[in-house]
């Protein structure tokens, strides 16, 4: 089921894919605040951004290559909430990093990106995970939608 929050949240992913900074920052309200669910390797607790500028999320979106294979995708009021696999090349050699995330979306009532959680363990960022490793993560399920 697809509703104006899911579709905004497709749009911004779809966004990020096409290096688009400036269509992203047009989806997040003045007091956007990103924030990742772990701890750092230098031991920094969940660390977060407010309102990202362009210079800071430059490497982010010049990400060539990028995908999302999401599997799950639900909204409760003003959250969507999306079990993914982000993909992306490895920078120094072949092949990609996968990692598996849940994405935790909250609009304002202005219908803007008021905030983002990235939950992940970021260990697995850095494998190389193979589609049959995936496989069985999701029991075999078939994504319901790819974003590249």
């Amino acid at each position: 089921m697809k509703t104006k929050y899911i579709d905004t949240v497709i749009k911004i992913l779809q966004a990020e894919v096409d290096g688009d900074f400036k269509c992203a920052m047009g989806m997040m309200s003045e007091s956007y605040t990103q924030t990742w669910m772990y701890e750092t390797e230098k031991g920094a607790l969940f660390p977060s951004v407010v309102k990202p500028k362009e210079s800071e999320m430059k490497d982010v979106y010049e990400i060539s290559g990028r995908s999302y294979t999401i599997y799950d995708i639900a909204e409760n009021n003003n959250t969507v909430y999306v079990e993914c696999i982000e993909s992306y090349p490895k920078q120094n050699s072949d092949g990609y990093h996968k990692t598996p995330l849940i994405l935790v979306v909250k609009f304002n009532s202005e219908d803007k990106i008021e905030a983002g959680r990235h939950y992940c363990d970021p260990k697995l960022s850095y494998k190389t995970l193979s589609e049959e490793e995936i496989s069985k993560a999701y029991l075999g399920q078939e994504p319901i939608l790819i974003i590249k």
